[in-house]
């Protein structure tokens, strides 16, 4: 279902505070198996990782900014989510006049964690809550849904494809089925009408969420260790096999991964330095060298995306109270330099995390 824009003060009063209440609809009466969003892994659950709160909460202190508003030119194609929520977001015009998105899917459920978009514009929404993908037509922004199916070997939490209307899916499932996989990521192979295969390794020892598809079939994962105290990636030749440890890999924690227009591997380091930092890799098949980086980021996203052009990148500020905030970069291999932000419309509550140009970058 998509949803034009309103731009009336009243639709804007209302689209926020709907958002707000179905962000705290998972707090009243959570049961044991209702999914939790990826951020509190690190911030919240201190029975499973030794990282204090504090390390986020003090982000904006060790790493303060002054924010700069969205010039009038900029008019990219970006898809914003949040787990707590239960509709992809919009935005191709109006960043600067702060009027919120342009369009909206409303998916019906919760916790998309990170979304994605191919070089045609197709979006591609992992539903954790239920274990299925969606996928929604481009090139134009909120088009209708071309079809959905479901992960038989975990729950989606990020995907990559270079043609999701008739190619390969590659999904990043946070974690397995059995009792002995509860706690360690695969990739799941997959087509728009179902999955085939799902790709495990023994260096995947924790949580996945990072994952890449290279134009000559690879695939790389990254994913948490199994103490929750460091990270790692795996690389996988023709995305077959049973994976090999990639070295050189210097992230201090997990989050998403791009290919940019050179070939190299783009590595988000949610805690990495404080409020999260950027990694550009070349090679990783599976040695890695370290092009560019590590590049301050601000306000811990677990995901970032790269435009069209391959020269701009976005993240998703988390921790309250900034959550929610859009952060746009200038990019290259060997620089980062911040440009604007904007406003999600999403509300901090809501975790948002997930964010993808769309167009994405064609390899």
């Amino acid at each position: 279902m998509v949803e034009e824009r309103d731009d009336s003060p009243m639709s804007k009063k209302s689209f926020r505070v709907l958002i707000l209440i179905v962000a705290l609809l998972p707090f009243a009466g959570c049961s044991a198996s209702t999914p939790s969003p990826l951020i509190p892994d690190y911030s919240r659950q201190q029975s499973e990782s030794p990282v204090p709160a504090a390390l986020l909460a003090a982000a904006y202190e060790a790493r303060p900014f002054h924010r700069i508003s969205a010039p009038a030119a900029a008019k990219s194609g970006i898809y914003v989510s949040a787990p707590y929520d239960t509709s992809i977001l919009g935005f191709k015009s109006g960043y600067k006049e702060g009027r919120g998105p342009m369009c909206t899917i409303f998916t019906g459920l919760a916790v998309a964690t990170n979304i994605a978009a191919d070089s045609a514009g197709n979006l591609i929404v992992p539903r954790r809550v239920d274990d299925t993908v969606a996928v929604y037509n481009g090139p134009t922004m909120c088009g209708s849904e071309r079809g959905e199916f479901r992960d038989p070997y975990g729950p989606p939490v990020n995907a990559a494809s270079l043609n999701a209307a008739t190619g390969l899916i590659v999904l990043a499932n946070q974690h397995g089925r059995g009792h002995l996989e509860r706690r360690v990521g695969s990739i799941a192979l997959c087509t728009l009408k179902r999955c085939m295969k799902k790709l495990t390794s023994a260096n995947v020892t924790g949580y996945g969420f990072g994952v890449a598809l290279a134009k000559n079939g690879d695939c790389w994962l990254t994913s948490e260790n199994a103490s929750f105290t460091g990270a790692a990636m795996t690389y996988w030749p023709g995305c077959t096999g049973s994976g090999e440890a990639v070295t050189g890999f210097m992230n201090a924690s997990y989050g998403s991964l791009s290919i940019d227009k050179a070939g190299n591997l783009v590595s988000v380091d949610i805690v990495g330095g404080g409020a999260g930092q950027l990694w550009v890799y070349s090679g990783c098949s599976p040695a890695c060298t370290v092009v560019g980086g590590p590049f301050p980021l601000h306000g811990n996203p677990i995901a970032g995306t790269l435009n069209a052009k391959g020269d701009t990148f976005g993240t998703m500020e988390t921790p309250f109270p900034y959550g929610g905030n859009v952060d746009i970069y200038r990019y290259s291999p060997t620089s980062l330099t911040y440009k604007y932000s904007f406003d999600s419309s999403f509300a901090p509550v809501a975790d948002p995390e997930g964010i993808t140009y769309s167009p994405a970058l064609e390899q």
